[in-house]
């Protein structure tokens, strides 16, 4: 079988990872939803189990940070621009083992910044298969996606920073509004998440039929990338 009538087939195997790293993801949020919930209501679970609760997470995001890693180095193959993403990647990967050492806000906060510019490289390289595929709707899609998730992870970031601005002060008052604040980020990072991944799932399907047999759609609406 030739080079051609294989492709798109590594953008398949890795984009199929990243997707399997966004339904990890999500179980990580609810995690987390759950450690907050926890905090909100004063508490049934004991130190220990928090702990625990604590160290999945921890496991899951570099867990997460791999799959996708492997994932978008596999995409490179067929498409050239998922290198920015893996930069990324690597960059992220890097922030998160320091924060694991220094447990520092800044770290986590930047890890946060280069976590969002992976999600957008990623949805432009999969627009920018669409368009070698002449999959117009998918390349549509991901234009429109490509802004939501920039504002929903963008105001989930600066709600980030005002909660750790928040808890600098200390107050009794300002520990509500930090819960309140941590609850909101949690469902904008949710609602951000699972649009992606059913945007990512729908490029596996595009990408799990080679480029020969792809089904021709009227060019009306393309994108330039």
């Amino acid at each position: 079988m030739s080079v051609f009538s294989s492709f798109p087939g590594h953008a398949h195997r890795g984009i199929k990872k990243i997707f399997a790293a966004n339904i990890l993801t999500l179980g990580m949020i609810a995690l987390l939803l759950l450690v907050l919930v926890e905090s909100l209501t004063g508490g049934y679970f004991a130190a220990r189990t928090l702990n625990l609760l604590g160290v999945i997470v921890l496991i899951l995001s570099l867990t997460i940070l791999v799959l996708e890693l492997v994932g978008v180095c596999q995409a490179i193959y067929d498409e050239p621009s998922f290198a920015k993403a893996r930069n990324m990647l690597l960059l992220t990967l890097g922030l998160s083992l320091l924060d694991i050492v220094m447990d520092s806000v800044v770290l986590d906060l930047a890890g946060d910044v280069t976590s969002l510019l992976t999600s957008l490289f990623i949805i432009k390289s999969i627009m920018r298969l669409a368009g070698i595929l002449k999959n117009w709707s998918v390349q549509r899609l991901g234009q429109r996606l490509y802004w939501l998730v920039l504002i929903l992870n963008g105001g989930s970031l600066c709600l980030s920073v005002l909660d750790n601005l928040i808890q600098s002060r200390g107050s009794g008052f300002d520990r509500v509004l930090v819960l309140i604040l941590a609850l909101a980020v949690l469902v904008l990072s949710i609602v951000a998440t699972v649009m992606y991944t059913m945007y990512l799932h729908q490029a596996v399907k595009m990408t799990s039929v080679p480029a020969w047999q792809q089904p021709q759609e009227a060019e009306h609406g393309a994108i330039d990338n």
